[in-house]
């Protein structure tokens, strides 16, 4: 990794250190507050009410108003299992299915112990939680717990636009995939921040098994910061997976005792494949069995690390 890019790198985490504690602009556009567990769509999207055809606002017509309007809007969602159980449709557009995002819109729940989102059961059926795409530009998810998504990729979010994505002080937990990045999956060109969440037991079903926990891959810029990715079960980069020319930085984390999908072999908790950079700052990086590190790109160390053996080479501790 050349000079600039790491200064713009921590240059960029240093900013977000900043920013992430600055109040939202979303606090003054339109606020949905959402009263109601029960899975169902708005009667109206656009009409700035959010309403189901009972009056009650629920997660899902929350997201379908704000997705309607223009400009960023705020959703903020009350303790209680919001279970989605609408299965998905044909297009799996936003009445059904997972949870899609195409506007700018940011979440808030009660806290990642009291507010849940996510299918009653993991497997049923090709159910990711939460999609975002289409227009969104900035989308920022806090204080939630997503679980029991399962899809192809990305069980619990894909985020697939050319946007900045935030997910902050939540859980993400028991999804599953069976192609890569079964908790998270990041792509495209966009610029994502996952901090002081937990990621964990998560499974990639997928003979590569890659991204147990989170797959980055694309044009991605990003930071991972005081966060738990552990007990996921994969192959090959069970914790993390960073294919093609993502630029991404782990500071402050913890990376481990993420073991083999069932009939697997663990081979790595970090995945470094083409052009990618990864930057560990002040991160443990843990391999119960298997290697730390399984690196063809450049993984750099900004210092304080430890890692359990010498694969993530040429990291200097």
């Amino acid at each position: 990794m050349t000079g600039p890019r790491v200064l713009r790198l921590f240059s960029a985490v240093l900013l977000l250190a900043v920013l992430t504690f600055v109040p939202s602009a979303a606090a003054e556009a339109t606020t949905f507050t959402v009263n109601s567990t029960l899975d169902t769509t708005d009667a109206s999207p656009g009409d700035g009410v959010c309403a189901d055809t009972g009056g009650l606002c629920t997660l899902r017509a929350a997201i379908m108003e704000a997705n309607a309007l223009s400009g960023p809007d705020r959703i903020d969602v009350p303790p209680g299992d919001h279970v989605l159980t609408i299965a998905p449709g044909s297009g799996d557009g936003p009445t059904g299915g997972d949870l899609d995002i195409t506007s700018d819109i940011e979440l808030y729940g009660a806290g990642a112990h009291l507010t849940f989102i996510g299918p009653e059961l993991v497997g049923v059926a090709t159910h990711r939680v939460f999609d975002i795409g289409g227009t969104a530009s900035t989308v920022r998810i806090e204080g939630v717990t997503i679980r029991n998504g399962s899809d192809a990729s990305g069980g619990g979010v894909r985020t697939a636009a050319s946007n900045v994505f935030t997910i902050i002080r939540s859980h993400i937990v028991e999804n599953w995939a069976t192609s890569r990045g079964a908790g998270i999956h990041i792509l495209g060109s966009s610029t994502f921040n996952i901090i002081e969440s937990t990621i964990s037991e998560n499974l990639d079903l997928s003979s590569a098994g890659s991204g147990g926990a989170i797959f980055i891959e694309g044009t991605v810029d990003g930071s991972i910061i005081n966060t738990t990715v552990s007990a996921n079960r994969g192959v090959s980069g069970v914790g993390i997976s960073v294919i093609g020319t993502p630029l991404v930085s782990v500071v402050n984390s913890t990376i481990g005792f993420n073991i083999a999908r069932p009939g697997g072999t663990l081979v790595s908790q970090v995945l470094v494949s083409g052009s990618g950079d990864v930057v560990l700052l002040n991160t443990i990086v843990a391999a119960p069995s298997g290697v730390a590190c399984d690196a063809s790109g450049p993984v750099v160390s900004g210092g304080f690390n430890l890692v359990t053996d010498g694969t993530c080479n040429p990291v200097v501790s």
